[in-house]
């Protein structure tokens, strides 16, 4: 992953977190920016299907590519270290940016989406790496003085609405 750049995007459920990937990538993808986008969904298991496509993976292969006519799509045996998995596909299909949706527990530079529920688990919420805060005006009012704890602590940016933070994120990021 040398000369690729991380951004992960941590939240709730149903709180944002593909919306705003995918917008993201959408106007990255105008820019000719090459992304890599993982997402986590440890929570549940992959589902194989009776298709050709999955009988290489249900045998045992480590891994199995399958090419179609629009897409290649690549199983893995078992679920991999999140930085294997990165390092790999980073350099070798020369990524500018790698887009994490989920995996809370780790310490990427973040984008944290706020809502009610992190109020809730507070104290198990994981902070380390917030680059970034997408909170409504009315969930900043809200809960200013927790997020004014959290900023002194972690010194991130706080911003209001998807397209402008989408558009801090060309700016920072320098795409």
């Amino acid at each position: 992953m040398k000369d690729s750049q991380l951004l992960q995007v941590v939240g709730y459920s149903q709180s944002g977190k593909t919306v705003l990937i995918a917008r993201l990538i959408e106007k990255l993808s105008e820019r000719n920016v090459s992304i890599l986008s993982l997402k986590s969904a440890r929570q549940h298991e992959y589902a194989f299907s009776d298709k050709d496509s999955d009988v290489f993976s249900q045998k045992g292969s480590v891994i199995s590519v399958v090419a179609f006519k629009n897409t290649t799509q690549i199983f893995l045996e078992k679920e991999k270290e999140i930085m294997d998995i990165i390092d790999n596909l980073a350099d070798s299909f020369k990524i500018d940016l790698v887009l994490i949706e989920g995996f809370k527990e780790e310490n990427f530079p973040k984008i944290i989406i706020w809502t009610n529920d992190i109020v809730e688990e507070l104290d198990s919420f994981n902070f380390e790496g917030i680059k970034y805060l997408l909170c409504s005006h009315e969930n900043l009012s809200k809960h200013k003085i927790i997020i004014k704890k959290i900023y002194e602590r972690y010194n991130f940016q706080i911003i209001e609405e998807k397209e402008v933070l989408i558009n801090k994120i060309i700016q920072d990021y320098d795409f």
